[in-house]
């Protein structure tokens, strides 16, 4: 675990980025507005393929902050299972 000054440092910068990433999308979403009203459809079809993509990453962000506000470890990969061994071999003993 990272010590008290780290976790506050990652905290505060997942806030601003949070904050950035969700300042962009409505940017976006006001610009998209605007290919609408315009009737621009390569755009819109653009920022609309734009702002899903960015939804994952803001869900991802929060996710990763609200780990962080309260302590919970990130889920790795899951470990193998162990290799069983029930006493018998599969050489011959000579």
């Amino acid at each position: 675990m990272a010590s008290g000054r780290q976790r506050k440092v990652a905290i505060g910068f997942m806030i601003a980025w949070l904050v950035f990433w969700a300042a962009g999308m409505i940017v976006v979403l006001f610009t998209f507005g605007g290919a609408v009203l315009s009737g621009d459809l390569g755009a819109m079809l653009f920022l609309l393929v734009w702002l899903a993509a960015a939804s994952v990453g803001l869900v991802a962000g929060a996710r990763n902050l609200r780990g962080l506000l309260f302590g919970e470890e990130k889920a790795g990969r899951p470990r193998p299972p162990p290799e069983w061994q029930d006493g018998i071999s599969d050489r011959p003993e000579s």
